[in-house]
């Protein structure tokens, strides 16, 4: 005697009726950042994919590659906010978010975060300040 089981595909429920939110198409997901010039080692940034569509898992990319994170990310739970606390000069580049689902995927546009590194108000590096001021004293102590 042969059996004959029925294998349901992940998306039928047990009538076979295939869930709606997995026949919807992927629309493009939009990208925000809390801000897209911070310095370096002060400034946190938060970046927010947002989508339409129901049901989808959400990846990040930098410069087009798949993101790998660091001590100084956190992702929230379903992955559509990525926090980077503090920025560092490393984290300068494009960023984009995946959304998709059986049907498809899509990307955001990239958004570009420059980091800029902490200056004085002469425009000189804060080290450089530091480093001339020691040299004044030094000179001075002589």
């Amino acid at each position: 005697m042969t059996k004959v089981y029925n294998a349901l595909a992940p998306e039928e429920d047990e009538e076979g009726a295939v869930s709606p939110a997995s026949k919807e198409p992927i629309s493009k997901p939009s990208l925000h950042a809390s801000n897209t010039a911070v310095t370096e080692d002060k400034d946190s940034v938060v970046l927010t994919c947002s989508t339409d569509n129901t049901g989808v898992s959400i990846h990040w990319f930098f410069n087009g590659q798949s993101l790998k994170l660091t001590e100084r990310m956190k992702l929230s739970q379903d992955n559509s906010t990525l926090t980077i606390d503090p920025v560092r000069k490393e984290d300068a580049g494009n960023y984009q978010c995946e959304v998709s689902n059986r049907v498809g995927s899509s990307k955001s546009d990239p958004i570009r975060l420059d980091v800029n590194y902490g200056r004085s108000t002469t425009g000189l590096p804060v080290a450089s300040i530091i480093g001339i001021a020691v040299g004044v004293l030094v000179g001075l102590a002589l």
